[in-house]
């Protein structure tokens, strides 16, 4: 489970996630990087993890 905007243990802040993601076969959740995020771990089942920046341009690709 992937759990979005939930803040650090080592903050101290006690906030529950604003979303809460099950992980399910053919799922792609993207989301700011500048979001808190985490993931609780699972004994089953593999998980791929892929970072990335996207730019905005203004150049046409044809």
């Amino acid at each position: 489970m992937a759990q979005v905007w939930h803040p650090p243990p080592e903050l101290n802040i006690e906030l529950e996630p604003v979303n809460k993601i099950e992980p399910k076969i053919g799922r792609l959740v993207l989301f700011p990087s500048y979001s808190w995020h985490s993931t609780v771990p699972f004994n089953e089942g593999e998980r791929l993890v892929v970072a990335f920046d996207v730019a905005r341009t203004n150049k046409r690709i044809n």
